[in-house]
């Protein structure tokens, strides 16, 4: 005798919701069904349904994926995961990314961020010319190198070592010392000195309104006191 057939019509199974009956295969009865999470509907076995799945297989495959949220790829930060974008045939996990630059966040697939040779910007990069300011000086710092998400390796000419800063703050004068004239000035202020060797500043070639000298670490604490 044969089995009755359950209709599963409107049925819901987790995020899965029966369509319809789809055309059996063999002894084997299949339904159309849809996820919540809007992918295309597919054909699943009236056993699958009965037994453990509750959503599609490209959720199920989200939800495994790596975390890339907060994670910064060149100049690209991570915001959050988000849903796929309406008409898009990608069946992988989509994330809203910021670029360093400002522009407005864009939704992204995974595999722009994790696949080799993958853009590490918006196009703001080339179209600025990140390396134009490689060698050049800006007050007491030289700059070495690019690092990445806008910023730069500079070296002090107080000895004091690198440090990094972005280019907006290096052309634009806001950054001009690793910290040493700003613990010039207050010295200046405790003090009311003009600074070791007399130097402040205005006589200084490559800094204007800041002083020419990096008083010791001992010395700065006591100041603060």
């Amino acid at each position: 005798m044969a089995t009755k057939l359950i209709d599963l019509k409107g049925k819901r199974f987790g995020k899965l919701k029966v369509l319809q009956q789809a055309k059996n295969r063999g002894i084997r009865v299949y339904w159309l069904v849809a996820c919540d999470c809007g992918s295309d509907p597919y054909e699943i076995e009236s056993y699958g349904l009965r037994n453990d799945c509750r959503q599609c297989p490209e959720c199920s495959r989200l939800g495994v994926i790596k975390d890339l949220k907060r994670k910064q790829f060149g100049e690209w930060t991570v915001i959050r995961q988000t849903e796929r974008p309406q008409g898009s045939k990608h069946r992988g996990a989509f994330w809203l990314a910021q670029c360093s630059c400002g522009s407005n966040p864009r939704v992204m697939r995974a595999d722009y961020f994790t696949n080799k040779g993958s853009a590490t910007d918006c196009g703001c990069v080339y179209i600025e010319g990140r390396q134009d300011i490689i060698g050049q000086i800006f007050g007491r710092l030289t700059v070495k190198r690019w690092l990445g998400h806008r910023r730069y390796l500079c070296k002090c000419s107080c000895d004091n070592g690198h440090c990094e800063v972005e280019k907006q703050h290096l052309v634009s004068g806001m950054t001009q010392s690793c910290g040493c004239l700003q613990v010039a000035l207050l010295l200046q202020r405790k003090t009311g000195s003009r600074g070791f060797a007399g130097l402040t500043g205005i006589d200084h070639p490559n800094w204007n309104g800041g002083s020419s000298f990096f008083p010791h670490p001992p010395e700065f604490n006591k100041l603060l006191k």
